[in-house]
């Protein structure tokens, strides 16, 4: 869009626990950036899931990120999912590497990979997309504050660093809790990746937002972040869920090319002029370090 703003810029989107919406975030705000005339790629390190995508060139990703790269506009590559895992059982899964398959790991086989290998996979594949877009939005995995994992983390804060990431902190409040799940998040990071958290958004809100103000102050208060918005609880837009999409072969477990139905652009169109309406946009890209488009 701008000669002059230097290509591969980052965001990542990560959330205090599974569930809390950052699939639908992630995708949608690669729409906005998408129509405010960057070019946009979806990124998520390493994902698990049944459901698969077989791009053009015939190499399999996670059928989430396929999803997000078509809503946005640009065709999926094995590089928006480098590390895709399909379970077996509990203790075995099919491991998939830029598309390709290496078989059947046990846990204790997958670490092994992913302390010798997997940083350097994940590395080469944002690198390749940086060269390419202008702004990459990566999506994290179940929540940063599992510490026992820390170590050897891909998805969360370890992608974060390897992409050099600002990240938005997302909270679900349907659940309950959200405030401490916040402010607990917060606390168990360490101090360098507080540092990245640049703001928190908190999703899937019912009610009168009047009345969530005070939180809202306090939880500031409590983390010194920002609230980048307040999402409302969306029940009238259908959108396929990572585990239920509506379109797969006769076996259940694979999309392909023509089965990402045009039908889902419009309801991701309409989420992300709800997210749109919903955050800071001067915030949003102040964090991104974009220009904001003159209208």
């Amino acid at each position: 869009m701008n000669n002059k703003v230097p290509m591969g810029r980052t965001l990542m989107v990560q959330g205090c626990a599974s569930s809390v919406g950052k699939s639908f975030i992630t995708a949608a705000l690669c729409r906005i950036f998408a129509r405010d005339g960057w070019r946009v790629a979806p990124f998520k390190a390493q994902n698990m899931g049944s459901k698969s995508f077989f791009t053009a060139e015939g190499k399999e990703i996670n059928a989430v990120q396929a999803v997000q790269a078509k809503v946005t506009g640009v065709p999926p590559s094995p590089d928006m999912n480098p590390i895709f895992q399909k379970p077996i059982t509990d203790t075995v899964a099919e491991v998939i590497v830029l598309g390709e398959s290496l078989g059947n790991m046990t846990v204790q086989e997958y670490f092994h990979f992913k302390k010798n290998e997997g940083k350097a996979v994940v590395a080469g594949a944002l690198k390749r997309l940086k060269e390419q877009f202008d702004l990459i939005i990566l999506e994290g995995g179940g929540s940063p504050a599992e510490v026992n994992l820390r170590d050897h983390d891909l998805v969360n804060m370890g992608a974060a660093a390897l992409a050099d990431a600002p990240v938005i902190l997302v909270g679900d409040i349907d659940r309950g809790g959200v405030f401490a799940y916040l402010t607990g998040t917060m606390l168990l990071l360490t101090e360098e990746e507080r540092r990245r958290v640049k703001a928190v958004l908190i999703n899937k809100f019912r009610g009168d937002l009047s009345l969530l103000e005070p939180g809202l102050a306090l939880l500031e208060e409590k983390i010194s972040r920002p609230i980048l918005g307040v999402i409302p609880y969306i029940n009238d837009v259908c959108l396929p869920l990572e585990e239920g999409l509506d379109r797969a072969d006769d076996d259940g477990v694979c999309l392909r090319e023509e089965s990402v139905s045009e039908s889902w652009q419009g309801a991701y169109e309409k989420l992300a002029r709800q997210v749109r309406e919903s955050v800071s946009m001067d915030l949003l890209y102040d964090i991104v370090g974009l220009p904001i488009p003159k209208s």
